[in-house]
């Protein structure tokens, strides 16, 4: 299996918080499994993955809210949907 990640260590990402639109560097993640789907003998059939950033002031940003750039964060608050978890 091979997971692959929007960001990777070092990288410069923008996100929101209540004080408005925030920067920063990543200096870890987290790679979590969500919406376990057991089989009957114990097994997992399926799960979802959830990644999470880290920055110097911020933890637990969840990627589909992070971007590569201030532009790309703007075009998505101005946008239409929310994405989809």
């Amino acid at each position: 299996m091979e997971i692959k990640t929007k960001f990777t260590m070092g990288d410069d990402i923008y996100f929101t918080t209540r004080y408005g639109i925030r920067h920063g560097r990543v200096t870890n993640f987290h790679i979590s499994p969500t919406n376990l789907v057991r089989l009957e003998m114990g097994g997992i059939l399926h799960f979802d993955i959830k990644v999470t950033y880290d920055t110097d002031n911020y933890e637990d940003l969840y990627e589909e809210y992070c971007f590569s750039t201030k532009k790309e964060l703007i075009d998505y608050l101005i946008g239409s949907e929310l994405p989809m978890s």
